[in-house]
């Protein structure tokens, strides 16, 4: 996946580069006047798509060219400028991308610039584990919502009890002794199913209502050894549930449970009945004993199942990235269950990374869940998770090494690059920086930063250009029924921006180019969103992790999703529930 595709990037700069106004165009010859002396700009630091924990200096010097140096701006502000055109700024600057633009001007107003960008803030090591990267809080509505349907922990339990396979479950406990005689349970049926669960701090009250149960059995003893049946008006089953989380993984424990039959009968062919009449109430109670072990086994199996399809490994992108959730604890409270999860994005097979390299890191602790305006999925992550697997795409190569031969760009951008730009004979593109996406200075929507676009563009003349992007763009969250992405504000008033020119034919004015590739940014980053990772709202397949014909092919999918980009960076993400 790409944040930005090729053919986009190269057809921007197209409709860009035959403009006349930033570079200039060559009078007649009777005209031509005698161009001017420019002044030079060279920064020798940072280096260009450089690591650094936090702050750094920015040095370098100026030369006159045919009139004195008049001023320095970094960043748009006025610095100061040594008598020998040398200079060295302290800059500090906010985690992420730091866009840093020089600029010096003479008296005449000719100026040189020079743009570049440098990664700063603390990273975390290429596919370190995040603890609590993902945090899970599940409504007491999505435990029951009192709807017949699967969107619930309740209806799904449901589903289970009155599926065909449940009634084996129910029968394979041991055969019941009793006064001589050993019944074996065949089968149960169950007509249909009521399901409470009710959260409290610290376990789940779990009321089960069976109606309309039927059950064949086989008796066998010194006098006997027949076939019979039983019928139950309505079976309950009350129980306290537990559920932690340890190294072995999820624990789902029963200190209490209770079975209770109503309307109990049972007969036999060439059974007697007084038999019959005599062992009623004892085969009763020990049906119940029986439904009391199994009911452990149930919900055990039903909760910690449905839960442990939150651990997830998974590659995507072409098997270019590995993603791993693991969970770390799980909470019953008043309202629900909270669930945190331990996550980590990585390459599966990355590029060479320079020294320092790694995915931003952010300071914070996780928000307390629940959070207000609860819905019945609410799930929150850390922006080091998000910033992680950018880093991923990043380092699997996918967003650097472009290269392309003059006809292949042609047939890309369906013209050929104009001058000064072209006629091309090779061009090689790549981002030399992750993209990192911060919270915005006044807490609205997202930044999203870009540094050392690099563009190496080799004309067919033998002259080659090479220049850089570098900048930081307003955006906002975008949520679907598909999950999140990012849209970014291609407004010049919400880009900013800084060109970096390398290397330029003599007879260009580099501040021009700087000009043209700084021209064609707002519109290139309005083609990126499309292009832009999107990251899928959750999914559970309930049928790959319990195994009934009811449950076969069916998913949790979020509904309506709501969202919210917090202050200390943790996205919230609100919705509904639907099953597919």
């Amino acid at each position: 996946m790409r944040l930005l595709t090729p053919a986009v990037l190269l057809a921007v700069l197209a409709s860009c580069s035959g403009r006349e106004d930033p570079v200039n165009e060559a009078a007649p010859e009777s005209e031509v006047p005698i161009p001017p002396v420019l002044p030079v700009l060279e920064v020798t630091a940072p280096a260009r798509a450089s690591w650094f924990a936090d702050g750094f200096d920015v040095v370098g010097s100026g030369s006159a060219g045919d009139a004195a140096l008049d001023a320095l701006t970094l960043n748009s502000e006025d610095r100061e400028l040594g008598s020998d055109g040398s200079f060295s700024i302290a800059h500090t600057a906010a985690p992420g991308i730091a866009v840093v633009g020089t600029r010096l001007t003479d008296v005449d107003g000719e100026r040189a610039v020079d743009g570049r960008g440098v990664h700063v803030g603390p990273v975390r090591a290429p596919g370190e584990v995040i603890a609590n990267a993902i945090g899970l809080h599940m409504h007491d509505s999505l435990l029951d919502d009192d709807s017949p349907d699967m969107d619930d922990f309740a209806g799904v339990m449901e589903a289970v009890i009155e599926s065909p396979g449940f009634g084996a479950f129910l029968a394979a406990g041991p055969p019941i002794e009793q006064g001589g005689v050993t019944i074996t349970i065949e089968d149960f049926s169950v007509d249909y199913a009521d399901v409470d669960i009710l959260p409290y701090d610290g376990k789940l009250e779990i009321d089960i209502y069976m109606y309309g149960v039927e059950s064949d059995f086989h008796a066998t003893g010194s006098l006997v050894d027949t076939d019979g049946q039983m019928t139950m008006d309505e079976l309950v089953m009350n129980m306290d549930v537990t559920i932690a989380n340890n190294s072995s993984g999820i624990v789902v424990d029963v200190p209490f449970a209770y079975a209770s039959i109503d309307g109990f009968e049972w007969s036999a062919d060439d059974f007697p009945s007084w038999m019959t009449d005599v062992l009623a109430d004892t085969v009763q109670y020990s049906i119940e004993q029986s439904l009391e072990n199994k009911s452990k086994e149930l919900v055990g199996d039903l909760l910690g199942d449905t839960l442990s399809s939150f651990a997830v490994d998974l590659t995507f992108a072409d098997g270019e990235i590995d993603l791993s959730m693991a969970l770390a604890s799980v909470e019953v409270i008043s309202d629900g269950l909270v669930l945190w999860m331990d996550g980590s994005v990585e390459a599966a097979i990355g590029m060479t990374l320079p020294e320092g390299a790694g995915s931003l890191t952010t300071p914070g602790a996780p928000p307390d869940l629940p959070l207000s305006g609860a819905r019945p999925f609410n799930v929150v992550i850390d922006d080091d998770f998000i910033n992680q697997a950018l880093f991923a795409f990043w380092h699997s190569g996918a967003l650097t090494g472009w290269s392309f031969l003059g006809l292949e760009l042609q047939l890309m951008t369906g013209e050929p690059l104009a001058p000064p730009l072209g006629p091309v004979d090779r061009a090689i593109m790549g981002l030399q920086l992750p993209p990192v996406l911060t919270v915005p200075v006044d807490g609205v929507g997202v930044d999203v930063s870009m540094g050392e676009f690099w563009f190496q563009i080799t004309r067919e003349d033998g002259e080659q250009i090479d220049a850089s992007l570098n900048l930081r763009i307003a955006g906002e969250l975008v949520t679907t029924d598909d999950g999140i992405s990012i849209q970014l504000d291609n407004r010049p008033a919400k880009v900013l921006v800084h060109a970096g020119i390398m290397e330029a034919p003599a007879t260009l004015d580099p501040g021009d180019l700087a000009s043209l590739f700084r021209l064609a940014t707002p519109t290139l980053m309005g083609k990126a969103s499309s292009a832009f990772p999107s990251f899928p709202a959750p999914a559970i397949p309930l049928g790959e992790f319990i195994d009934v014909d009811a449950l076969d092919g069916v998913e949790w999918n979020l509904a309506d999703l709501e969202h919210e980009m917090r202050e200390d960076g943790w996205v919230v993400l609100r919705g509904g529930v639907t099953t597919d």
